[in-house]
This record gives C-alpha cells, sequence and structure tokens, in this order.
C-alpha cells in the first residue's frame, strides 16, 4: 500500500515504524508472514488497512477464525486502534459480545434490512423486534395476554397502557432479569408490579461461570432464567419486574 502512494523509501520506513507500532508488533519489520501467529497476521492485516489512512475503515468479520481468548485481546486492541486514529469504523460481526464490546453504534440487520439501530445497551435491553430480540442475545417470548393473567401489582401502581394486538403481540425479557423463587410466599420483587409464574418446571440447568442458567417450562411455554446459585427444586416460581420487559407487535 506504501508503494502506492509513491512514498520516498524513508517515508515508507518510518510509516512502517509507526504502524507496527500502533498495532503493537515493535521490531516485527523484517519477520516473514510465515512466523507469525493468527493474531499478528491480523495485526499485520489492520496495519496495511491503516496505512493509506482511509476516511473510513471496514472490517469483516477479522477475528473469526481465532480462538476466544485471543478475539477478546485483538477486540479490545481494535478498539484502542479506533480510539487512538478517529477513523469511523464497520465492523461486520455475527458475534453480539464482540459487537457489543467494540460498538459505539450497532445496527442489526435481517436479510439486508436494518431492524433497529442504537447503542449497544439500547440494543440489548429495548430490542424492538423478535428478531432483534433473539440475535443479540437469549430471552423468553410469550404471547402478550400472559402479561394480565400472571401481573402482580402489590401496591397498586398505576401501570402505563400498552395498546397492543393481543393477536399479534409478544412481550420479551432477559433470562437475567428473571428471579428464580423455590421457597412458597416468598417474593423477590416487594415493591413494583412484576409478573409471577407460578408452578414452574424445571428442565435442566448449567453452571455457566457467573451463574446458573436454568431451562424451564410454564404451560408449555420455555422460559430462561439466570440464578446465583444452583436451583434445589424441579417445582419452581420466576418473578419478572415490568419495566425489564419489551413488546413486540408482528
Amino acid at each position: 500500500p506504501l508503494k502506492n502512494l509513491k512514498l520516498k523509501k524513508r517515508q515508507r520506513s518510518q510509516t512502517v515504524k509507526e504502524l507496527l507500532e500502533l498495532v503493537n508488533l515493535q521490531g516485527y519489520e523484517k519477520r516473514k508472514s510465515t512466523r507469525l501467529s493468527g493474531g499478528e497476521r491480523q495485526r499485520v492485516a489492520l496495519a496495511r488497512a491503516l496505512a493509506s489512512k482511509p476516511k473510513i475503515l471496514l472490517l469483516d468479520e477479522p477475528l473469526s477464525a481465532l480462538d476466544a481468548k485471543l478475539r477478546t485481546r485483538l477486540r479490545e486492541e481494535i478498539r484502542r486502534i479506533h480510539d487512538e486514529t478517529g477513523i469511523t469504523t464497520i465492523y461486520v460481526t455475527h458475534d453480539q459480545d464482540e459487537a457489543f464490546a467494540i460498538a459505539d453504534q450497532v445496527i442489526v440487520m435481517d436479510r439486508g434490512r436494518i431492524v433497529q439501530q442504537g447503542t449497544p445497551e439500547e440494543i440489548y435491553r429495548n430490542p424492538r423486534t423478535k428478531f432483534a430480540a433473539a440475535f443479540t442475545g437469549e430471552g423468553t417470548i410469550l404471547p402478550a395476554d400472559v402479561f394480565s393473567r400472571t401481573l402482580r401489582n402489590p401496591y397498586h401502581l398505576e401501570i402505563p397502557a400498552k395498546h397492543l394486538d393481543p393477536k399479534n403481540a409478544s412481550l420479551f425479557f432477559r433470562p437475567r432479569t428473571s428471579h428464580l423463587v423455590e421457597d412458597p410466599g416468598e417474593v423477590r420483587l416487594q415493591y413494583l408490579p412484576f409478573l409471577a409464574f407460578d408452578e414452574v418446571r424445571l428442565i435442566r440447568s448449567e453452571f455457566q461461570g457467573t451463574h446458573w442458567r436454568s431451562s424451564c417450562v410454564w404451560e408449555e411455554h420455555e422460559l430462561l432464567c439466570h440464578s446465583d446459585r444452583k436451583p434445589r427444586k424441579e417445582i419452581v416460581s420466576l418473578h419478572v419486574d415490568i419495566t425489564d420487559l419489551s413488546y413486540f407487535e408482528e
């Protein structure tokens, strides 16, 4: 790329040095590509892309061939390089964690059509469609009429009306927002209105490092729940704060 810019040899050498420093490959000027690791090759590819000082940089699944630990380290490097250079970067990925970790703005696309755009937190907490909800992480999707059948409002607080078509509407919540209740009479959400799913049958639980992930069945609907400890009982209840719900009409 530098030869195409018709730079003098000294300028090219200086630019190469600066680019290698930017991608943390100082001293690799004469290293052959066959002696580079997968992560180092990706850094070299990024340095080559930056050589012409583009106004927009397109990265199409740049980390897909790397192992999980290396992907995490390199995505941090890509974000750092973006912040240092200020180059607008379009980063294409099917990895939701990658997108949320790197992006200022996330665009969710379905068959070439934009279905939602926003900050990573907006997209995750308030998905606007079933596709956006499912694509950006696990969750539970239920018919909207479940709301009226499971609502508990201990202090009779006013609830903003949701004008939804019951035939086409759905509600959605993330597993981290559902509170698992094992003891009869226990209420995890004591003050705010919440949905209470009783007689929930636990199907399986698996430990995922930071939490237990449980799959459950309630009235033939599958529910997902995260909890700090492994559930002890097969029949439990799940409580969900209504402020953690999203709604769709599709």
